[in-house]
């Protein structure tokens, strides 16, 4: 059995095939590339699946969540500018602190490698840092659950409710 998605929002065509399986290999989601209008184009996003065994059946529970995100702390509200040059793309955005949690849209694909700089707003080029990020560098929160066998699904979606209203995800 698999899973497709696609984002009606985005007109996007639908995803590969995602397994309803527990990725067994290296305990890591599985990673859903879903087409976008632009030929080529795509947005990457985790997929993690749960499966809960009662009475017989099985309840799947498929939590999508986005291959890159960003947390400021800071005080004040920070520009950061996502540049491809694989691919000749920059994009800029603002990013809230606070604690706001933001998804980054990085083009291309697990290849690319993206250079992140970060501005406090109303500054200088020259207070400018520049950090790499590629896939390589991603990480699963602390705060996941890595079993996805077995699971209280009802709990799941209790935990995922929560963090969206704790963390206010932009």
């Amino acid at each position: 059995m698999a899973l497709k998605v696609r984002f009606q929002s985005l007109a996007s065509a639908w995803s590969g095939d995602i397994p309803l399986e527990v990725n067994q290999t290296n305990s890591m989601p599985w990673l859903a590339k879903v087409p976008l209008q632009d030929k080529g184009q795509f947005l990457s996003v985790w997929c993690r699946i749960f499966i809960q065994e009662c009475d017989g059946y099985k309840r799947f529970l498929a939590v999508f969540s986005p291959l890159y995100s960003v947390r400021s702390l800071l005080p004040t509200p920070i520009l950061l500018s996502i540049s491809t040059p694989g691919l000749q793309v920059e994009m800029s955005m603002k990013i809230e602190g606070r604690g706001g949690l933001h998804e980054l849209y990085c083009p291309g694909t697990v290849e690319h490698s993206h250079k992140a700089t970060v501005l406090p707003l109303n500054s200088t080029v020259d207070d400018a840092t520049t950090v790499p990020l590629s896939y390589g560098m991603t990480q699963i929160p602390a705060d996941v659950c890595l079993q996805g066998r077995n699971v209280d699904v009802d709990d799941i979606c209790s935990k995922v409710h929560n963090i969206g209203l704790d963390k206010k995800i932009k």
